[in-house]
């Protein structure tokens, strides 16, 4: 069966953004405002260049049913924000599309209140979007701006990564799969996990509130030479990263950073699967030359997130593959979420 990849790639890359944006097939789109013109009359113009991201959250696919308002307003809106953290881009505006199977007040005063609250962090202002009835599903839609740094131009894609460089990540990995698979009861056949309630609220927080890693991304502007957020799952995602830069990455799996919560079972193979291809993580994948790295880890420190040297990339044009090394760790059956 087709994945959802294959299905944008035959049927929805007609479209194109001229060649000063980027559109189908990366985090976000870039794309400019105003088409410039040049002639005598009327001299070219400057078009500010806007950056936009959709996501779309189903109840029972993207979070269980019985979340709350909040829980859902939250997730759904750092899951996008997350998307702009990839590109190094400033989100400004929002729409909501909400699709909802009756009129719960208390459910929309927690979604309401939550949203209102984070786009108070975030500066944000919600602009517009659309109601409608039906299975409960969350649209957001956002748009911003690339950060105006002195001397930075561009902005992160997919595809910019090249052989020698090193392979980086954010924060660390597992927590959230790791909660889904407690709270749904689905945890793999001979796994113990022993978790207090206390760590397992830790996980959860992983899963409905993952932190957007905005500061960090606008941070590697003019440094890192390529990025991609971790949603589907490490491995999937770098996979990604591999063929949009035509290039293929090798990765260390005793360097990947298990979440706190996880580290006393670091080495099952559950974790290591969650960490490998679990998703929901949310966390920057990116790449640097090898003479950046103080520079990463200053752009690192000052944005307040931890990162992690865990791989490089090497010339193989022709595989665009993932490689994993490192004693006992080995591709799971499943590398990564697939809608198909």
């Amino acid at each position: 069966m087709s994945s959802e990849f294959d299905i944008i790639s035959q049927y929805f890359t007609f479209s194109t953004v001229g060649e000063n944006g980027l559109g189908v097939g990366d985090d976000a789109a870039i794309f400019e405002a105003i088409p410039g013109t040049s002639n005598e009359q009327a001299p070219a113009l400057h078009a500010p260049r806007i950056v936009a991201a959709c996501d779309t959250l189903l109840s029972g696919v993207h979070f269980p049913a019985d979340a709350s308002g909040g829980d859902v307003a939250h997730r759904s809106l750092a899951v996008n924000l997350s998307d702009f953290a990839a590109m190094g881009a400033q989100p400004q505006w929002l729409l909501l599309s909400l699709c909802l199977p009756d009129n719960n007040q208390q459910w929309l005063q927690q979604f309401s209140a939550c949203l209102s609250a984070l786009c108070a962090d975030f500066d944000l202002r919600l602009i517009g979007g659309d109601t409608t009835r039906g299975p409960l599903a969350v649209t957001f839609t956002v748009l911003g701006a690339l950060p105006a740094f002195a001397g930075v131009t561009g902005y992160l894609a997919r595809s910019g990564a090249s052989a020698g460089e090193d392979l980086w990540l954010s924060g660390s990995l597992g927590a959230a799969a790791a909660w889904l698979a407690l709270h749904s009861g689905q945890l793999p056949a001979g796994t113990n996990l022993s978790i207090d309630s206390a760590a397992l609220s830790e996980l959860r927080q992983h899963f409905y509130s993952p932190t957007p890693r905005l500061a960090l991304g606008q941070g590697l502007l003019g440094t890192a030479s390529s990025a991609i957020d971790i949603s589907d799952g490490l491995l999937a995602d770098a996979s990604h990263l591999a063929k949009s830069s035509c290039v293929s990455l090798q990765i260390n799996g005793d360097s990947l950073p298990c979440h706190a919560v996880l580290t006393e079972y670091a080495s099952s193979n559950a974790v290591r699967a969650w960490m490998l291809a679990g998703g929901d993580d949310y966390e920057l994948l990116f790449t640097a030359p090898a003479e950046a790295r103080e520079r990463v880890q200053q752009v690192a420190h000052q944005a307040q997130v931890p990162v992690s040297r865990i791989g490089c990339v090497v010339a193989d044009s022709s595989a665009n593959r993932v490689e994993l090394r490192g004693d006992g760790w080995h591709w799971p059956e499943r590398t990564g979420y697939r809608h198909f």
